[in-house]
């Protein structure tokens, strides 16, 4: 798998999961985690996880600390991202 092939996997996993999927001002695709709060990672944030989200053995707080470090300030972000990166190990 390559980063697009990442890219394009987590958007459709999190359409499939009934996620808000957009473009945002900037022009890149954004996925809604918190309706409420507005939060959202872009395309540009989910490239950053490949290939270290994927990597074996890696802990639900260590891929929390991961998605930190590319996107601070999205904690409500953390849970769904993971599920999408665990559903995309599983195929």
């Amino acid at each position: 798998m390559d980063e697009k092939e990442f890219v394009d996997q987590v958007l459709r996993l999190a359409r499939e999961r009934g996620l808000r999927v957009e473009t945002n001002r900037s022009g890149l695709e954004q996925i809604t985690f918190n309706e409420t709060s507005r939060k959202a990672l872009h395309t540009g944030h989910v490239a950053r996880l490949f290939p270290e989200a994927l990597a074996p053995g890696l802990t639900p707080r260590q891929f929390n600390a991961l998605l930190r470090s590319i996107a601070p300030g999205r904690p409500c972000t953390q849970k769904g991202m993971r599920e999408i990166v665990d559903a995309i190990e599983k195929r």
